[in-house]
C-alpha cells in the first residue's frame, strides 16, 4: 500500500517526518513524489483527434495553464477523455530515470510534451495506470503541489 506523507501527517496531526511516520511499520521504501518533477503540471484534455498518419497514435489539445493549449501526441495505455485533468510533461523537462521530453515531430505532427502514465513520473512501478485529479485543480499547478492534495 502507498500513501502520501502529506495525508498521513494531517490525518494524524502531526509534523514527523516520513520516515518517522514509518518508524513503527514495516515499510518497504520511501518513494520521494516530486524530485525531478519541475517540468510536470496539471494539465486538462481539451480535445483529441485521431493522429492522420498513425493508426494507434492520437492527438490531443491540452491546456496546462499557458496562453495557448499544447499539442500533445499520445498512444492510447490509458483511458483518457475530453475534460480529464492529468499530469503532463512539458517539453523540454527530464522525468525520473532521466528520460528526456523535447518537443518532437511524431509521423509529421507536433508533439509538446508528453501525457504521464504514473509510472513515469514515479509514483507506481508496475502495470498501467494515471491518475486523474479533480475537477477543483487548477491547470498549470506544479505535480508535486497536486499530488500533495489528491
Amino acid at each position: 500500500m502507498k500513501l502520501l506523507s502529506n495525508w498521513l501527517k494531517k490525518l494524524l496531526g502531526t509534523k514527523k517526518s516520513p520516515e518517522q511516520l514509518v518508524e513503527p511499520f514495516e515499510a518497504e521504501e520511501i518513494v520521494k513524489v516530486g524530485g525531478n518533477l519541475s517540468g510536470v503540471v496539471v494539465g486538462q484534455i481539451l480535445e483529441i483527434k485521431k493522429h492522420p498518419n498513425a493508426d494507434r497514435l492520437n492527438v490531443a489539445k491540452v491546456d496546462v495553464g499557458e496562453k495557448n493549449p499544447r499539442q500533445i501526441v499520445f498512444g492510447q495505455m490509458a483511458k483518457i477523455e475530453i475534460g480529464n485533468k492529468i499530469p503532463v510533461a512539458l517539453a523540454p523537462t527530464i522525468l525520473p530515470g532521466n528520460k528526456e521530453i523535447n518537443e518532437v515531430e511524431l509521423r509529421g505532427v507536433l508533439s509538446q510534451g508528453m501525457l504521464c502514465l504514473d509510472q513515469e513520473i514515479g509514483i507506481k512501478k508496475d502495470g498501467i495506470s494515471i491518475t486523474f485529479f479533480n475537477e477543483e485543480e487548477i491547470v498549470g499547478t506544479p505535480i508535486a503541489e497536486a499530488l500533495n492534495r489528491a
